[in-house]
């Protein structure tokens, strides 16, 4: 972690609760309006560990609310997010996967996950990762 980025967590966290959030691993399904804003504010918060899966590439009207740049436009979201988010904490470690989450690929990219966030816009796509974390 940067020494500006932990220095600031040190003001709010105790090093072992750090220490908890820092090795705590995240998958993130999904790196758009949800999921991209949420990889921002969990590396903030000094999470260190994720895993970013998204098939698509940034477009102009995802500018407004999704944590990307003008100058990002056409890069694949997962790429970019990578780019930013390495920008507030470069020590991350980042899987990066630009592919659809199926059932054919599901149970390698969820295991050994603590955490998943499902931040997909696709109602299909939601359901399926709600009934296979059910299982």
């Amino acid at each position: 972690m940067n020494d500006i980025l932990e220095q600031g967590l040190y003001k709010y966290l105790k090093s072992t609760e750090l220490e908890k959030i820092k090795n705590t691993k995240i998958l993130i399904a999904g790196s758009g309006g949800l999921g991209s804003n949420a990889a921002m504010m969990l590396v903030r918060c000094g999470f260190e560990q994720l895993t970013l899966i998204d098939y698509d590439d940034i477009e102009p009207s995802n500018l407004n609310r999704q944590y990307f740049f003008g100058d990002q436009v056409g890069q694949a979201k997962v790429i970019a997010l990578q780019e930013n988010l390495l920008r507030i904490n470069p020590n991350l470690k980042l899987t990066i996967i630009k592919d659809k989450l199926n059932i054919d690929n599901v149970n390698t990219f969820i295991e050994n996950q603590d955490i998943i966030l499902e931040a997909f816009d696709d109602v299909n796509a939601e359901e399926f990762l709600d009934r296979y974390k059910l299982n």
